[in-house]
């Protein structure tokens, strides 16, 4: 049965693909606030639960806390009235360069971690490092 006739499913599942998620990504999320969690319940879910995990993935790969909130799931909570105007999308390439960030301190700047990490290669992810002008900040401030 679809997600929406198993509302009762929701935070369980939800929780549960947060803590596999998370572990995959190497992020330190570990919860999802009350209202999210009620807001989660609250959503259709046309896409079931391959929607609800690719929401969970959006989210952590995207959230500043250790607790994902309402305003990380914004994008599957926009009413028609609510959607950003294009001058608070971000654009692809800036969404990519903080997600390799992100990736990138989550392995301690290990490139072959990293880019197993991100389904890629190393060589692919230094020409990403090199386009992006991405540097270690830590390595930066050691070698003074």
């Amino acid at each position: 049965p679809p997600l929406r006739e198993r509302r009762q499913d929701i935070r369980l599942l939800a929780q549960h693909l947060l803590l596999k998620i998370a572990r995959e990504l190497h992020s330190p999320i570990n919860a999802i606030a009350e209202k999210a969690l009620a807001r989660l319940e609250a959503y259709d879910w046309p896409g079931n639960i391959r929607e609800l995990e690719n929401a969970l993935t959006r989210a952590i790969a995207l959230a500043r806390n250790t607790a994902l909130t309402e305003n990380d799931f914004a994008f599957l909570f926009a009413s028609s009235e609510d959607v950003e105007t294009e001058t608070e999308i971000m654009t692809l390439r800036e969404a990519e360069k903080m997600h390799v960030q992100k990736a990138l301190r989550s392995t301690d700047w290990n490139i072959t971690r990293t880019a197993k990490l991100l389904d890629i290669s190393p060589t692919t992810l230094r020409k990403k490092i090199a386009d992006y002008e991405l540097k270690d900040v830590v390595s930066c401030i050691t070698k003074r």
